[in-house]
């Protein structure tokens, strides 16, 4: 018989199946993991609106800029870095991204922009440190400044980019620790950036929940959140709704929150509580009218790493209440 005939073929042995003990063991473990840790009850990172603020420290004093040069790129970057570092830690519900000094098409609609500007007409004018935000392209102050140089100060280092850096580092340093600047920052800007544009309402344990991480948004006792909506009742009627919530607790790493005013004519609700009108106004929501805010807001020193951000859930997973 030829070597190379069919039949002369070594005889391989046939691959052994496998059973399916391993899927079901897998299925097994995928389940118990499900109930130790909760159901989801959002698809969290599909649905939350993290705010995204971009950080930009300019120099405008044209003195400077004649004499710094090529220096001036490596001043500003460094100042901009010190800046979004120190709002990343007192405001870690917002994302801060640190930008050049050249406005792009892609900058982030959220600005925070941090100048060094000459002021005045004397020969060696006054220098201060000017805040101010942008909001789609609207720009207006934030009425924070401080002084950097006094006028006529023979001392300003215009030449120096060094000494400059130090000095700005020393001074950004001390104004971003100073927590009412920082509670200004708050309330004249990062309150009226979207935080979420969904929420859920819990009647079984009185309270709605928003598509958050709490380990991004860390908040803390004292701080609101504010969230709107519309409920159309008719064709030509179009009803508002406001509540303000406190972030109470995290709930399978979500945040829930409870109620403490509830606004839907003709029901105006100014003390803590609930009420099933609640769950049935959401429910009612016109679809993309929800906007969630982070009124005022305090951090949460207390949070620890230990768990790793999972908690288990000691209320009902069943997800019962209006989802958007």
């Amino acid at each position: 018989m030829h070597p190379h005939t069919p039949a002369s073929r070594p005889i391989r042995p046939r691959a052994r199946r496998r059973g399916l003990g391993w899927l079901a063991r897998s299925a097994f473990l995928l389940f118990a993991l499900v109930l130790v840790l909760g159901a989801p009850r959002f698809a969290v990172a599909a649905d939350r609106e993290r705010g995204v603020v971009g950080v930009r420290f300019e120099i405008d004093a044209k003195r400077v800029l004649m004499n710094l040069s090529a220096a001036r790129a490596g001043v500003e970057a460094a100042a901009t870095a010190q800046l979004t570092e120190r709002c990343r830690d007192r405001f870690p519900y917002v994302e801060w991204r640190p930008l050049t000094n050249a406005p792009a098409s892609n900058d982030p609609p959220f600005l925070l922009r941090v100048s060094m500007t000459a002021v005045g007409g004397a020969p060696v004018p006054e220098v201060v440190l000017r805040a101010e935000k942008r909001v789609s392209g609207s720009v207006q102050r934030l009425g924070l400044e401080r002084v950097l140089y006094l006028a006529n100060d023979m001392g300003q280092p215009y030449q120096n980019a060094t000494r400059l850096a130090e000095d700005l580092a020393r001074h950004l340093g001390d104004w971003y620790a100073n927590e009412q600047v920082l509670d200004l920052v708050q309330e004249r800007f990062l309150a009226g950036i979207p935080v979420a544009r969904r929420l859920r309402a819990d009647p079984v344990n009185q309270r709605f929940v928003l598509p958050a991480f709490w380990h991004e948004m860390l908040p803390g006792e004292g701080s609101i959140v504010r969230a709107q909506y519309q409920v159309r009742r008719s064709p030509a009627d179009l009803v508002p709704v406001r509540l303000r919530l406190r972030p109470s607790e995290e709930w399978s790493g979500e945040v829930g929150c409870r109620v403490r005013e509830f606004h839907f004519p003709p029901i105006d609700l100014d003390t803590p509580g609930w009420m099933p009108v609640m769950v049935e106004s959401l429910s009612n929501a016109v679809p993309g009218s929800v906007v969630v805010f982070m009124e005022k807001y305090m951090k949460d020193h207390t949070y620890g790493s230990t768990t790793n951000g999972l908690v288990l859930d000691p209320f009902d997973a069943s997800g019962v209440g209006g989802t958007l």
